[in-house]
């Protein structure tokens, strides 16, 4: 990816991360009944986007993957 291209992808995780937080950990949780293990996983998810995205490019839905990112992680 050429140099703005990875900016796109760091500005659009970033908008990801925060606009989905709140709604992400509550349906994590609500499956698994464990706040901390919902933000943990999503913590890895941001993590893996930091690296994959600005790489590979990015997804066609965002939110999207985050939550299947994290939703292994949340059942641990």
């Amino acid at each position: 990816m050429r140099g703005s291209e990875q900016e796109d992808a760091h500005r659009t995780i970033e908008r990801v991360a925060r606009e989905s937080y709140g709604r992400l950990v509550a349906y994590l949780s609500s499956h698994t009944r464990d706040v901390a293990a919902a933000e943990d996983a999503l913590g890895e998810a941001l993590v893996a986007a930091l690296t994959t995205w600005p790489r590979d490019g990015l997804p066609h839905n965002p939110e999207a993957w985050r939550y299947a990112s994290s939703a292994g992680g949340a059942g641990k």
